[in-house]
């Protein structure tokens, strides 16, 4: 299967597709501490059954231009998933969500992802808007966005209710007019 955006020699971004389940459940329940601490939607991945049901429905979003989900590869392995959570056609605006493997942050990769999808968002779709809601205390996520160039724009105060306490969000944006990235197109 080819990647969907090559992101460098050994990183890629493939489209979800089910028969990733295994690999995507494996690496999720190895993940299950450091993922839940964010991601809701954890606790509730359970087997490889309940993987094949999320990539069933993130390929029929695909399909459907609502939203573009994909997993993040490297050298033949799953270490995360980048793409659009929300969608506004109309509008012209899209907001982005992401995880990786704790050992692999702090190395660059989910930047260089996100460069790379964002500049084929912003060169091959419509849109004039990229935003982000990331928790105040998760400080890695917040870097990769200021990294990107977004600009932190305001808080929603107490808005995730996770693990029985609030956590504010922060809301990061990035304007067409402000990416300095080339253009990227798929394989």
């Amino acid at each position: 299967m080819k990647p969907f955006l090559q992101v460098e020699p050994g990183l890629a971004l493939y489209l979800t597709h089910p028969r990733f389940a295994e690999a995507l459940f494996q690496v999720v329940d190895a993940q299950r501490e450091h993922l839940r601490r964010w991601l809701p939607w954890v606790d509730a991945t359970r087997s490889p059954e309940d993987s094949r049901r999320f990539l069933y429905e993130a390929a029929r979003f695909n399909k459907g231009g609502r939203r573009l989900t994909t997993l993040i590869v490297q050298n033949g392995y799953i270490i995360g998933s980048l793409g659009i959570v929300q969608y506004d056609g109309g509008n012209r605006w899209a907001e982005l969500g992401y995880w990786i493997a704790a050992e692999k942050q702090g190395r660059g990769l989910m930047t260089r992802c996100c460069q790379t999808f964002i500049a084929y968002l912003f060169g091959q779709q419509d849109l004039n808007r990229l935003q982000m809601r990331i928790a105040s205390e998760n400080l890695p996520s917040k870097a990769v966005a200021r990294k990107l160039g977004f600009q932190l724009e305001g808080t929603l105060r107490q808005a995730l209710f996770l693990h029985n306490r609030f956590f504010d969000l922060e809301i990061y944006g990035l304007l067409r007019t402000e990416w300095k990235t080339p253009d990227a197109e798929p394989l």
